[in-house]
């Protein structure tokens, strides 16, 4: 899996959606994100 935003490969789990989806953060960007979709970019 990569980030969206800036294709890394470093990303740690960052929680889970309201809906119970996993969340993951880029280290790098620092973008939040699902696999399916973007959520925020900080």
């Amino acid at each position: 899996m990569h980030c969206p935003t800036c294709n890394t490969k470093i990303i740690y789990y960052f929680g889970k959606t309201v809906k119970g989806k996993q969340r993951f953060l880029c280290s790098s960007c620092g973008s939040e994100f699902t696999p399916e979709q973007s959520i925020e970019r900080r």
